[in-house]
């Protein structure tokens, strides 16, 4: 079971990296075709992240392991997301779209090493701050009509089992 997880995850590694490298040329994209990439790249980590189930935080090495899952797909999005060249009307809302992301994505890797450690509730707190982060995200770039990279469901099941 475990070869089959990691090779869904290597799998979709694989095509995010090569979504990622469909944008990256000299010349800035027109708006449309950065909403088009940029949404690409975040609804396939979106169907990636979906895929790994985050059990009850109680469920310690089983939730680390998902949570590693998730950080993967998180980073090889966002470096997706940094490839691509946005149109000068965006002003600084992809910087700061990436910023988000990336400050959420440290937060899960912050959940997971609390977790490793053996401070759940710490670790619920991190995911607490993920799910804000990667939430004020997907606000800044609705009005774009962009998909944002969501991350995991970390709902408060997860908090009542630590």
């Amino acid at each position: 079971m475990r070869t089959t997880a990691r090779i869904g995850t290597v799998g979709c590694l694989l095509v995010l990296a090569l979504a990622a490298g469909c944008g990256g040329g000299a010349e800035r994209l027109s708006a449309p075709d950065y909403v088009q990439r940029a949404s690409r790249i975040c609804g396939r980590a979106n169907l990636a992240v979906a895929r790994v189930t985050i059990p009850p935080l109680g469920e310690r090495a089983e939730a680390e392991r998902a949570l590693v899952r998730v950080v993967e797909i998180q980073r090889s999005s966002i470096d997706g997301l940094r490839g691509l060249r946005s149109p000068e009307g965006f002003g600084t809302l992809p910087e700061k779209w990436i910023a988000l992301l990336d400050q959420g994505t440290d937060e899960l890797e912050l959940m997971h090493g609390a977790l490793a450690a053996g401070r759940a509730v710490d670790a619920a707190a991190y995911g607490e701050k993920a799910s804000d982060l990667l939430g004020r995200a997907q606000v800044l770039v609705r009005a774009r009509g962009m998909t944002s990279c969501r991350g995991p469901e970390l709902t408060t099941d997860l908090v009542r089992s630590a």
